[in-house]
């Protein structure tokens, strides 16, 4: 739907009670009316913030915060560089191997992942101390994952595109789950045997804090992963940026194909 089309979303949508409702909650119920009511729906794109600024009574901060609830609510995503869009009905990743977090009870809570970007051609040289000094180009891939409703995490993954040009296809941007360690298994017969894991804290650069809708500067862990197949070699290298929360993380590593 183009943005000119959204004009009058507002004026079909406003909330009809809003004695007492601060102005970004106000906001946040039009646009669920409108998603629920398929005026957006699944997969559809939403005017950018500037527009929604522009057709609603609200100043670009509220609307900003609207966004962000509905974010943290997985009823909408950002992706970097595109826009925001109405999330699609997920499917929990099947045996995930890495963020995997328990609730009090020791209950491995379900991820939901999604792919959010993706750059190719990148020079392998940059990642020789990761992926191999034989690396030629590389591919990165951004991944949301939404632990249950809780909160989510972002990753950059790195992979060899000669070797596994399964990761630089366009259509890797609609693979369901994205579980890469299965994608690896299935399209390659390749396991992973072992992990070497580092973990960092530092403040999280911008791109992250807007992909997990966290507010600037937020301050987090960084787990680094390099898979190693069966005969030794780099398969790939991934960094998860995992924001302040109140669950416990496994670091043993789910290697199962």
């Amino acid at each position: 739907m183009s943005e000119v089309k959204a004009i009058d979303f507002y004026d079909r949508y406003q909330p009809q009670e809003v004695l007492g409702l601060p102005k970004y909650a106000q906001l946040r119920e039009a646009l669920l009316a409108a998603i629920h009511d398929g005026y957006w729906g699944p997969g559809s794109q939403l005017p950018n913030e500037s527009t929604l600024a522009a057709i609603t009574p609200f100043s670009l901060g509220t609307v900003q915060k609207a966004l962000r609830e509905l974010v943290q609510a997985k009823v909408i995503v950002r992706r970097h560089g595109h826009g925001t869009f109405v999330a699609e009905h997920a499917m929990p990743m099947l045996s995930p191997m890495h963020l995997r977090f328990e609730d009090s009870d020791s209950n491995v809570l379900p991820i939901y992942a999604e792919v959010v970007g993706q750059e190719t051609g990148l020079d392998g040289s940059e990642w020789a101390d990761k992926l191999g000094a034989n690396v030629r180009t590389v591919v990165k891939v951004d991944r949301v994952f939404a632990v249950q409703e809780l909160f989510q995490c972002f990753s950059h993954f790195y992979i060899d595109s000669d070797r596994f040009p399964a990761f630089a296809e366009t259509e890797l941007l609609n693979f369901a789950g994205a579980n890469f360690k299965a994608l690896l298994f299935n399209q390659y017969q390749i396991s992973i045997s072992s992990l070497d894991q580092k973990l960092r804290c530092e403040r999280f650069p911008d791109e992250v804090c807007e992909q997990l809708a966290l507010e600037k500067g937020t301050v987090g862990a960084v787990l680094e992963f390099l898979a190693i197949g069966s005969n030794g070699r780099p398969l790939y290298f991934q960094e998860a940026f995992i924001p302040p929360n109140e669950y416990r993380l496994r670091l043993d590593a789910n290697l199962e194909p």
